[in-house]
């Protein structure tokens, strides 16, 4: 499972890091990035987007962050739903 968490696209900015960026168009309507040495998923992009969804494994601080929905339940591991009661 992957945490993710959406940012209006004019906010990210991409430094010189941007040079190491790889790039996978995942579907006809979105590209995900990818860090260019070690391969780990940083972003989803849907094309004309005003947001970018951020993986919460790529930040450094993210510990304030809170998940507010879930998609794919149909495909959730059996304890999810239990997970999800709990809160």
């Amino acid at each position: 499972m992957v945490g993710w968490v959406d940012f209006p696209l004019s906010s990210v900015v991409f430094d010189e890091s941007m040079q190491i960026l790889s790039f996978y168009r995942s579907s006809a309507k979105t590209q995900r990035g990818f860090c260019g040495i070690c391969g780990s998923t940083l972003f989803a992009l849907d094309d004309g987007a005003n947001t970018i969804c951020m993986s919460m494994g790529s930040m450094d601080y993210c510990e304030d962050l809170c998940p507010e929905s879930h998609s794919f339940e149909d495909s959730a591991p059996f304890w999810m739903p239990k997970l999800l009661q709990k809160k």
